[in-house]
């Protein structure tokens, strides 16, 4: 609740310069079941629609890449 009393507006509607109400607090970055993650965010504000159509293919295409490899620290 605190997500959407913060950030009332849908922020992939506000990148289009359309104005939204939002009604999801969505996790930014998949929480993979990890609890701390889960209530810790990172969220993003986001309007039914948009949770339910363009978030949910973003992951799609994220899951079909596969993982980003990691690179080596410098030292």
């Amino acid at each position: 609740m605190r997500q959407l009393r913060d950030f009332p507006l849908c922020a992939f509607c506000e990148r289009e310069e359309r104005v939204t109400p939002a009604t999801v607090c969505d996790h930014v970055e998949r929480h993979g079941g990890d609890e701390e993650r889960f209530f810790a965010g990172p969220f993003q504000s986001l309007c039914k629609r948009c949770h339910d159509s363009t978030k949910q293919a973003e992951e799609a295409a994220e899951r079909r890449r596969g993982p980003t490899p990691s690179l080596p620290l410098r030292g």
